[in-house]
């Protein structure tokens, strides 16, 4: 199984992607936004920029395999 696939961060072939904006995500954008995304409070475009980010930045993917984790910890 694929790292992506197993943290439900891959995109499945929903359509073309939107060219008229482009951002990407930085490591620190991301983790401030790992709460927005985990409660799927974010718009369509951010969670789309977001996983772009996560499918280039294992650091990132590792971080948001810990913070989906730690509430079970408690």
């Amino acid at each position: 199984m694929k790292r992506d696939e197993a943290l439900g961060i891959i995109e499945r072939n929903e359509g073309a992607p939107q060219p008229a904006e482009v951002r990407m995500y930085n490591c620190k954008d991301s983790i401030n936004l790992l709460l927005q995304f985990l409660d799927g409070e974010m718009s369509p475009e951010d969670t789309q920029h977001l996983r772009e980010h996560l499918r280039g930045c294992s650091p990132c993917v590792d971080f948001l395999r810990t913070y989906r984790a730690t509430p079970g910890l408690c």
